[in-house]
């Protein structure tokens, strides 16, 4: 879980590949196959209050044992989903700061972010988000400067540490 821009999808299908489990983009493989529709569609269709609860129905209703699962940005702010989430699985949160974060987002021509309206500014909406990351997160992988491989890298490291809290490493 993280932000926009974090990574969570280029990193998931990393860690997947290297623990040979399949990968699960909740964007693209649960919300749009569930909604018939592009997620900024339905975003666009009926407003971010309730969307966050379609999202959270959605992702209740969806179990992923054995996968390495890349959430939405915006999961972390409904608590039930979050609920069913923590009991499926480690979560592990990339942190990842502002200042590299709107960048990327500049580049990916993000248009699918709940909260982002006229007047919003960017960095408010992912100070807003902050600490709801760290309620739910478990793990907590720090990205500054990192490729994608050696932030993949950091996520096993930081999930073996955690599985195995009594090992020398």
């Amino acid at each position: 879980m993280g932000p926009p821009g974090a990574g969570k999808t280029s990193v998931g299908r990393i860690v997947a590949q290297k623990l040979g489990l399949p990968a699960v983009d909740v964007d693209d493989d649960v919300f749009e196959k569930v909604w018939g529709m592009p997620v900024a569609a339905k975003l666009a269709a009926i407003g971010w209050e309730s969307f966050l609860e379609e999202e959270a129905q959605a992702l209740c209703s969806f179990a992923a044992a054995g996968s390495v699962v890349s959430l939405t940005g915006s999961n972390p702010l409904h608590a039930g989903a979050m609920q069913h989430v923590t009991r499926s699985g480690v979560v592990v949160y990339l942190d990842v700061a502002a200042e590299d974060i709107l960048p990327r987002m500049t580049l990916m021509k993000l248009n699918r972010i709940v909260g982002h309206e006229a007047g919003v500014c960017m960095r408010d909406i992912l100070g807003y988000r902050k600490p709801f990351y760290e309620r739910w997160l478990d793990v907590r992988v720090c990205g500054v400067g990192d490729t994608l491989e050696q932030v993949a890298e950091k996520v096993l490291s930081a999930l073996e540490r955690y599985q195995n809290p009594d090992a020398d490493t």
